[in-house]
């Protein structure tokens, strides 16, 4: 089995919790992005990235009218890629937030 991340603790989960500025269609925007993805609920999503396996989850919101989600890695990438798994969660964010009028609050 591969490691989540390619750090010294190879054991850490992956994960980010975002906040946007405004509501946002989480799928819609993933659609947009022809980021491939499967709704499983109202709040949440399974979402496949560079050919990693993520878990979007809207935080007590519907997910196509969340105000914040949690996003965890849940397999590293098949293939390999240039970038490690906190650096793809990073760019899945950004492009996510490309296809909105929303930012994140830090």
């Amino acid at each position: 089995m591969r490691p989540l991340i390619g750090m010294a603790d190879d054991s850490a989960k992956v994960t980010r919790h975002c906040v946007f500025d405004s509501v946002v269609d989480v799928l819609t925007a993933l659609e947009a992005a022809a980021i491939e993805h499967l709704e499983v609920d109202d709040q949440r999503a399974i979402v496949i990235y560079q050919s990693a396996i993520f878990m979007l989850t809207a935080e007590g919101d519907d997910i196509t009218a969340a105000g914040a989600v949690d996003i965890e890695l849940w397999e590293p990438p098949a293939e390999d890629i240039a970038l490690d798994s906190v650096e793809l969660l990073t760019v899945l964010v950004e492009e996510v937030l490309t296809m909105t009028d929303a930012s994140l609050i830090e």
